[in-house]
């Protein structure tokens, strides 16, 4: 995928290579794929490529590099735990880290804190205020989207 517009806007040549799923055993396969996209990305002018991203807010973020004995955090998907390594073997390095805490809300910590002191301030989206609700969510999930998630190669 090329995005001229986020390339413009964060002033990367980067190109994407959508959302990624491989069985175990297919190295080959895997190699043959990710050279094929990266050429395509090249010859349409990406010096850099971030994959896996698939363009869907937060589902599309990247690859699972911990906790796969875990359930996913909503709405992320879990992946199987040999992804990162089929990535690693053809020179992608991880990038933008996404991190996921878990916050104790129960906490006596937490309920004694103020809001402007806890790491993490949620509310339920107020669906009267949907569209200002949603324009937040998107600008903080596209400001923070340089730093997040996904594996890149150069």
């Amino acid at each position: 995928m090329i995005n001229r517009r986020w390339q413009r806007d964060n002033d990367q040549g980067a190109g994407f290579v959508g959302y990624f799923v491989a069985l175990r055993g297919t190295e080959p396969q895997v190699a043959e794929l990710l050279a094929t996209a990266e050429q395509w990305l090249a010859q349409r002018g990406a010096d850099r490529v971030i994959a896996p991203f698939n363009g869907a807010a937060m589902r599309g973020l990247g690859t699972l590099t911990g906790a796969f004995d875990e359930s996913p955090m909503f709405p992320f998907p879990w992946q199987p735990p040999h992804h990162p390594a089929l990535l690693e073997a053809n020179g992608y390095r991880p990038s933008y880290p996404f991190w996921i805490f878990d916050i104790d809300c129960s906490s006596e910590r937490y309920r004694d804190s103020r809001p402007g002191e806890r790491a993490v301030h949620g509310a339920p989206v107020d669906k009267k205020r949907w569209k200002p609700e949603m324009e937040t969510m998107r600008t903080v999930f596209n400001d923070t989207f340089c730093r997040a998630g996904s594996w890149t190669t150069v």
